[in-house]
C-alpha cells in the first residue's frame, strides 16, 4: 500500500468519533420527547422560519436573520393583547 491508504487506513476512526459525537448530540436533543413531540417542534419551527421569509423576503445577513428569528420566537410566547371589539 502506498502512503496515502495507509493514511485512510489510520484516520478512518476519525470518522466513526465524528458520527458517535453527532448521534449524541442528536440523542441529547430529542431525549424525552416522543414522535409527536418531535413532529410538531419541526411544524412550528418551520412555519417560524416560512414567517421569517415572508417578512423578509429579500433576505439579509445571518445576524440579522437569527435576529428576526428570535423576534418572532419572542411573539409567539408573549402574543400581544389586542382588544376584542364589544359586542353589543
Amino acid at each position: 500500500m502506498g502512503v496515502t491508504g495507509m493514511s485512510m487506513i489510520e484516520s478512518g476512526w476519525i470518522l466513526y468519533v465524528a458520527l458517535l459525537a453527532l448521534l449524541y448530540l442528536f440523542w441529547r436533543n430529542v431525549r424525552g420527547l416522543s414522535f409527536d413531540d418531535l413532529l410538531e417542534r419541526s411544524a412550528r419551527e418551520h412555519h417560524t422560519v416560512l414567517k421569517v421569509i415572508k417578512k423578509h423576503p429579500r433576505g439579509g445577513s445571518w445576524s440579522e436573520h437569527k435576529q428576526w428569528m428570535r423576534e418572532l420566537e419572542h411573539r409567539s410566547q408573549y402574543p400581544s393583547r389586542r382588544k376584542q371589539p364589544r359586542r353589543k
